[in-house]
């Protein structure tokens, strides 16, 4: 009896801790989520931050290969802001690119290349391009389209990500947790009902073999007598 109730609290410990933790996951991503919606609908012409990185989901292969800083399709990658002047050859950077945003890889600089900018003439830009194809992109990056520096990426969860902001997605977020949660109320109060009828068991067996000592001692002096 006592093995099989350390082995039910043993199971019953790890389904709450599971239960809490999907449960965090989940809370968390919808949070990052609503942040991310919130921002980027504030602030269109900039991707949002969250904890001071950037994070961003890859759609293509142009960065597919095993150099150091590869990336995949449908990887989660976090940009952070490195000045642009302390770049250098092989860094892999975020940049605007006709409205979008593009992360490729920096390949030569060019002081010499001149610009303009807010009516202003400005130098300096770099040769960028993706590893698959190994081509140069046919515009140079400059400091105002620059973004932000590779800080690390997480494989293959980008694909999900993007499918938790679609309203599939939001509905999964919020009522995956509530069902853990609704789940985990159900068992614990199907848990104290059982309890509590095994305790009224036990008191009442407790009783009935009371009563029949009883009646057994009763039995036995009537005998002496």
């Amino acid at each position: 009896m006592e093995v099989k109730n350390k082995t039910r609290s043993t199971r019953d410990l790890v389904f709450t801790i599971v239960g809490i933790t999907l449960c965090a996951i989940f809370a968390f991503i919808l949070v990052c989520n609503v942040i991310i919606i919130i921002k980027g609908a504030v602030d269109p012409d900039n991707p949002p931050k969250i904890f001071g990185a950037t994070p961003l989901v890859v759609v293509s292969d142009s960065m597919h290969g095993t150099r150091e800083g590869h990336i995949e399709k449908n990887d989660l990658i976090f940009i952070e802001y490195v000045p642009f002047d302390e770049l250098k050859v092989d860094d892999v950077v975020t940049f605007k690119d006709r409205g979008s945003y593009t992360t490729h890889r920096l390949k030569e600089y060019k002081p010499d290349f001149e610009y303009e900018y807010n009516n202003e003439t400005l130098k300096g830009g770099w040769v960028t391009g993706g590893d698959y194809l190994g081509t140069d992109d046919p515009h140079i990056l400059v400091e105002n389209c620059y973004v932000g520096r590779l800080a690390g990426r997480v494989p293959g969860i980008g694909g999900v990500l993007l499918f938790l902001q679609e309203p599939w997605g939001m509905i999964i977020c919020i009522g995956v947790p509530l069902a853990i949660i609704v789940a985990m109320d159900l068992i614990n109060k199907k848990k104290s009902e059982k309890a509590a009828k095994e305790a009224k068991e036990d008191k009442t067996a407790e009783l009935e073999a009371e009563l029949a000592r009883l009646r057994a001692l009763a039995g036995e002096d009537n005998k002496d007598s």
